[in-house]
Order: structure tokens, then sequence, then C-alpha cells
């Protein structure tokens, strides 16, 4: 086994019964530790070193992440900015909203809850979804990017037979 290899160390302490990474070591020996609720939701997430974690997570009534901090800075200098996120009645995330400077992101859904709009600071995206006469699925992504149709094709299923077409330009 590498020596990089033997270096990396994962822990998964025994009251963490949903399996929930507690520690990574990576082969440079730097550390990252997470801590979790009652739910098993992450809270936060610390890296080596640090006096006070990096990202906050909370989550609202439903269990849905609300928002998350992220801290910039060391010592004195500590500061961070908050990402907030918003949902429907059923999940479906509707927006997320960073900081000031920095554009937002707007999500629409169909009647079956599939995205069909997003907007973001590159433009607008717009997903559609297809049965074709042979029973394929297919879903189709149009961007604000060069090149930026891709469609999805799937024979057998949510998880098989997928392939992915996306013209060369």
């Amino acid at each position: 086994m590498p020596a990089e290899s033997q270096r990396r160390g994962y822990f998964f302490p025994p009251n963490f019964p949903a399996g929930d990474l507690a520690t990574l070591a990576d082969g440079k020996g730097n550390v990252t530790t997470w801590k979790y609720d009652a739910e098993g939701r992450v809270t936060e997430k610390w890296y080596q070193g640090q006096s006070t974690a990096d990202l906050l997570y909370a989550y609202n009534a439903n269990g849905w992440l609300a928002w998350r901090f992220t801290r910039t800075g060391t010592g004195a200098n500590t500061n961070g900015y908050f990402t907030t996120y918003t949902y429907d009645a059923v999940g479906n995330l509707l927006t997320v909203t960073y900081p000031s400077g920095t554009a937002s992101i707007t999500n629409q859904y169909d009647a079956l809850d599939r995205l069909t709009n997003r907007l973001d600071g590159l433009g607008q995206t717009r997903y559609s979804y297809a049965v074709l006469g042979n029973g394929q699925r297919t879903f189709t992504e149009d961007g604000p990017w060069a090149s930026d149709e891709v469609t999805v094709t799937n024979r057998y299923g949510l998880r098989a037979g997928l392939r992915l077409a996306q013209p060369s330009g």
C-alpha cells in the first residue's frame, strides 16, 4: 500500500448509528471534522487548526437546509457570510440566496415536481421532459452558454440506461 494511502484516516464513532463521518485525515495529514444534530444532519464542519467552525448549518421545521454560514478569516479577523435556502411545500428548492454581489438562484417546477427553469448568474436554463413512442424518456437542458443543449435518454428506468447527447460546438 502506498505511504500516502496509509496516512489517510476515517473515523466513524459508534454513537453515530447512521454511519456519519466524524473526521477525515487526507494524505497530507489535514483533518476535517463534522458535527451532527440528533437527526444526523451536519451542523458544523471544522478544518484543521481552527478555533471556530468553518461552516455552520441550520435546518427548518421540515428538516431542509435553511442556511449555511461560511466563516472567512481567522482569529480576530473572523467574519463570514450566510447563504439561505427556501423551498416549496413539497421540498423543491426554490431559491438559494448568496451574499450581496453574488447572483442568487431561482428554480421553478412543473406539476410533477420536475425542475423546469433555473435563473442564476449565468442566465436562464430551461429543462424539458418527454416520453417517446418507444417508451424512452428524455430530459433536455438548454442554458445560456454556447453548445448548451444536453439531452439525456433513459430507456430502462430512472437510474439505468442513460445516454447523454451533447452537440459539439
